[in-house]
């Protein structure tokens, strides 16, 4: 069985910086996928940032040569709040969560439902 669990965040700086630190951990870790979050509106549909994230992906897969599949995303970031909140719960610590460690753990999120969906 499969589990997934985060390399670490990229801190945004421009695409083609961006693409080169990716490209850094796909050879790093010998990836032969990527798996991105699709931000469908709540709805199903597809709005600007869906739009958005389509496009990115396409650049991105051209650019590390490497396929790239899109994921619904919707509630990710509510499923990572709430595994935060246990984990502060269970520690004993109530501090509020940075962005980024939510983001991070948002991922995480979805690559466990494209996991579970493929099963």
């Amino acid at each position: 069985m499969f589990g997934a669990y985060p390399l670490g965040s990229i801190e945004r700086r421009s695409e083609k910086e961006d693409f080169r630190a990716l490209k850094a951990l796909v050879e790093q870790h010998g990836a032969k996928l990527i798996v991105a979050g699709l931000p469908l509106n709540l709805d199903g549909s597809v709005g600007p940032a869906a739009r958005y994230a389509q496009r990115f992906a396409a650049r991105l897969e051209a650019a590390l040569k490497i396929p790239v599949e899109l994921f619904d995303e919707r509630l990710t970031t509510f499923e990572a709040r709430s595994r935060l909140a246990e984990l502060a719960e269970l520690s004993g610590r109530r501090r509020a969560v940075r962005r980024s460690r939510l983001d991070t753990l948002a991922a995480v999120v979805i690559l466990e439902s494209w996991l579970a969906a493929r099963k």
